[in-house]
């Protein structure tokens, strides 16, 4: 059970749904998660809301509660990563439960993915979907963690090691420059980075991903497959595309025309700055490849599983 007070912001916010919920609800400014449940102690009685399936109780009142005084509590600020992700939480709560006003699917897919790129550097993952239920679903090393262990863990300081590279790696530009079909610079500032990160970590396998699909772009597909076999597939969204890689670094020989054209069409589905490259071409290379394409991509997964 964690005891813990939120910033100004973070508890208007809580609040402001509670009292929607519940007219009489006045926050005593001090929340609990016990596992994946949330509860607010407040008068004349608190709230506790279920993470799993958004179900609302009044929480009983217990004797402890009235012995600890919230100045004493740990703070979750918005300006950490557990405070991002406890406004995530909020927020899911918020649509799970309909008070209005409330983030759409999109905008909630959206600030998953920003708070994903943050949670990273803790072997930490946001799994939930679209979809209300569960309201939150939680990652941490691969594995299914419930709410409390997670941000206890945030909170308790589980800090990523500071950079010892000379300049501060900035992953968004590196996959931009790869974007842009500059492959040799991309390789070079992903393969310095791999150096700072233990392989047992998300980053490293995000980093080996980028790496083997850069060595494929450059058709050095052996170079590929080392790093695809690197990927820890718990950090993969979808395993059967680390497979899939993995098959076409090994098949994807590029000898006669119709390998070479299955070899152009996949660089063109993972690069769409590639795609245009060859925008003349394109009309016609799909036209004869994609009849072909999903046997040959079936074949890809097939012998990627069996090789990782």
């Amino acid at each position: 059970m964690f005891y813990f007070k939120l910033t100004n912001s973070l508890q208007l916010q809580y609040d402001a749904l509670l009292t929607k919920l519940h007219g009489m609800y006045v926050s005593r400014e001090m929340y609990i998660l016990e596992e994946n449940m949330f509860t607010a102690v407040g008068r004349p009685f608190s709230v506790g809301v279920s993470l799993t399936d958004g179900n609302v109780t009044g929480a009983e009142q217990r004797e402890e509660w009235n012995s600890i005084s919230p100045d004493m509590l740990p703070v979750i600020s918005e300006v950490t990563p557990c405070g991002e992700l406890m406004r995530y939480i909020i927020m899911r709560l918020r649509a799970a439960l309909n008070v209005q006003p409330c983030a759409n699917a999109y905008m909630l897919s959206t600030l998953r993915g920003k708070i994903n790129e943050q949670l990273k550097n803790f072997n930490i993952r946001i799994t939930d979907s679209d979809e209300t239920m569960p309201v939150v679903s939680l990652q941490m090393d691969g594995n299914d963690m419930n709410v409390e262990f997670v941000i206890v863990r945030l909170m308790m300081g589980s800090v990523p090691e500071e950079d010892d590279s000379e300049e501060k790696f900035d992953m968004h530009y590196a996959k931009r420059v790869m974007g842009l079909m500059r492959y040799e610079e991309a390789l070079k500032l992903f393969l310095n980075e791999l150096n700072y990160h233990d392989p047992s970590t998300m980053l490293y396998t995000e980093i080996c991903m980028y790496i083997g699909e850069i060595y494929y772009h450059l058709n050095e597909r052996e170079n590929a497959l080392v790093y695809y076999r690197q990927c820890d597939p718990r950090f993969v969204g979808d395993v059967n595309d680390l497979y899939s890689r993995i098959g076409h670094a090994v098949l994807d020989d590029g000898t006669g025309l119709r390998g070479d054209m299955i070899r152009m069409y996949y660089r063109c589905l993972l690069n769409p700055t590639y795609k245009k490259s060859i925008a003349d071409k394109y009309d016609r290379l799909a036209e004869q490849v994609e009849p072909i394409y999903a046997e040959h991509e079936a074949k890809c997964v097939e012998a990627g599983r069996y090789m990782k």
